[in-house]
């Protein structure tokens, strides 16, 4: 493998994965091996992956600065999937309530018997 080789410009994320591995095999002390690994698992979207990709390379290699750059934005990039799905949870929950409300008061209003019941004076 050439050292200068760009893995991470496959449009098969797979190929890449086992290019940068094998890099990393070959010379586990070179730091573009485990960057190129985490730029693969960064297009795919697996941020938890990328993150533990830069991060052992800083293990190896704790001055390379493209890896840290490339960990703070894996970071923020993970922060916002996740406050992104968080959102889209608490959305859907509170749609579902709703959902869930009305079923049960139209069944009360439109149904001559009702599913569940309420009396008159309160749930």
């Amino acid at each position: 493998m050439k050292p200068n080789k760009e893995g991470t410009q496959k449009p098969n994320h797979f190929l890449a994965l086992e290019d940068a591995k094998r890099a990393i095999k070959l010379q586990p002390d070179w730091s573009k091996g485990y960057y190129r690994k985490g730029q693969v698992y960064y297009s795919a979207d697996k941020f938890d992956e990328c993150i533990e990709a830069y991060q052992l390379g800083l293990e190896k290699c704790p001055e390379d600065e493209t890896l840290k750059l490339a960990l703070e934005k894996a970071q923020e990039k993970q922060k916002e999937k996740d406050d992104r799905e968080n959102w889209y949870t608490s959305v859907g929950m509170k749609i579902g309530l709703v959902c869930g409300i009305l079923l049960v008061v139209c069944d009360e209003w439109l149904s001559s018997i009702p599913a569940l019941p309420v009396s008159k004076t309160g749930w």
